[in-house]
């Protein structure tokens, strides 16, 4: 995958690139919107740990038979005060596939 050629391209640190779970899209009561997701990096509890993860890019892993497909997206905001994310990627995701892990990397590639 072009991810792991990336990652051992670069000096391979533990803790550089976090693994992160996929909440749901950014939603209201009778709306959602689905440019957005919300995504939890787990040991991120407070704003100022949250903050430090603004604007890193994430990326979408998913592996069906022998297709690879990555997609790329970025932490626009925080929603709430917990560590929680919002992701805003080039291409919608499609709901079905919520379940993938996401990467986000230390910096822009």
């Amino acid at each position: 995958w072009e991810v792991k050629l990336i990652m051992k391209n670069i000096k391979f640190k533990k803790g550089l690139f976090k693994e992160a779970l996929i909440l749901g899209y950014k939603r209201s009561l009778r709306n959602q919107q689905m440019q957005f997701i919300r995504i939890k990096i787990p040991y991120v509890n407070d704003e100022k740990k949250a903050k430090s993860f603004l604007g890193k890019n994430v990326i979408y892993l998913k592996k069906i038979n022998n297709d690879k497909k990555i997609k790329w997206g970025k932490i626009v905001s925080l929603h709430g005060r917990s560590g929680t994310f919002l992701v805003k990627f080039k291409k919608n995701i499609n709901p079905n596939n919520l379940e993938y892990k996401l990467i986000v990397a230390p910096f822009p590639f």
